[in-house]
């Protein structure tokens, strides 16, 4: 989740503690300055309050009340003294003290209008602010769900295929056949309600961070984990039938671990003009028992293999346990996007 910070808006906040009183001071010499440069043009007993009043509108604007307060009191004063006839000196004149009287209630609406305004345009954002981090944070829900009950769709669609293929009953076949269609057509629809699911996804990130997550989560950090071979990129349909599949080979080959320091599993990946090969082994892992042939595990590597209209197998190792997943290009599916390149070895913990 996005941790929310609403950055202070003008009027609560430019200035912090005791310098938005600077910055006030600073806001009446300055109106000061200008007035005084102003003097051979007005004359030196007119307009006597009206450059103060944008010291008292900038002051609120930037710092807020108080300081406009300080602001209009000083601009009062420093103006009647030096500008109200005699200058300099002090004196009692009602004409320029009623002049002062409305600079002061002018200066006091102002204030109460720009600071509200102001809080009110901070408050504004903060909301804004929130909402957008809601709406970001259930988008964000909203696609692990949506990926989440399309890999189940997408596995209950392999599953159905596969208990079709094994029917004696033709119609029963034609049935779960169906059925799996339906599915695999509603699997494909919850992922399209997201524009950011169709891309293409790099095979060797996407397997990597797939079983450190895994491997972490089963807690045996000695266990390293290599990738190796060419760069290959499938679709998210394809990545979740691969996924399914690794996770499977995966854990049955971390069960089989031996005491050996050097422990790790290899992921090897393999592209050209007619499909993918991907192959997991692990040459510190022990063969064990021979496993039953109709185990749920198999069952479902068979079926996500057959999504992908591939072929997923144990082949023969001279040491350890080697699996192998072969899917080859179709005319009738989306083209693979892969690029041979130099062998390289990444080892991830």
């Amino acid at each position: 989740m996005r941790i929310f910070e609403a950055k202070a808006m003008p009027g609560q906040g430019w200035f912090q503690g005791y310098w938005r009183y600077v910055a006030a001071a600073g806001c009446v010499a300055m109106a000061f300055a200008i007035r005084v440069s102003l003097d051979p043009m007005f004359g030196h007993v007119s307009f006597v309050f009206s450059v103060f009043y944008l010291a008292v509108v900038l002051t609120a604007y930037f710092a807020g009340a108080g300081p406009a307060i300080f602001t209009s009191i000083a601009s009062a004063a420093i103006a009647y003294w030096a500008f109200v006839s005699p200058p300099f000196a002090f004196k009692v004149d009602p004409e320029a003290l009623t002049s002062m009287a409305f600079f002061m209630l002018t200066s006091a609406v102002d204030i109460y209008f720009i600071t509200g305004m102001t809080r009110a345009l901070h408050e504004y954002r903060i909301q804004k602010l929130r909402a957008e981090q809601l709406a970001d944070d259930h988008a964000a829900l909203f696609r692990e769900y949506n990926e989440r009950t399309t890999h189940h769709l997408q596995l209950v669609s392999a599953l159905l295929q596969l208990r079709a293929g094994e029917g004696a009953d033709a119609g029963w076949s034609d049935a779960l056949t169906e059925a799996s269609r339906r599915t695999m057509l509603i699997a494909r629809a919850h992922r399209n309600m997201h524009a950011g699911s169709v891309s293409m996804i790099d095979l060797s990130v996407f397997a990597g961070q797939l079983l450190t997550a895994d491997l972490s989560a089963s807690g045996d950090p000695d266990l390293s984990i290599e990738i190796s071979g060419d760069a290959i990129r499938v679709s998210p349909e394809q990545a979740t039938s691969i996924a399914i599949i690794l996770l499977e080979w995966f854990r049955f080959v971390l069960h089989r671990q031996t005491g050996d320091a050097t422990r790790r599993i290899r992921l090897e990946l393999k592209a050209d003009s007619r499909g993918y090969c991907i192959a997991l082994s692990s040459p510190s892992a022990v063969i064990g028992e021979r496993q039953p042939a109709d185990t749920l595990s198999r069952q479902i590597i068979q079926a996500s293999a057959d999504q992908l209209h591939g072929h997923a197998r144990p082949v023969p190792a001279m040491e350890g346990l080697c699996f192998e997943l072969v899917v080859p290009v179709l005319p009738e599916t989306d083209p693979i996007i892969a690029a041979a390149i130099v062998p390289t070895t990444s080892t991830l913990h």
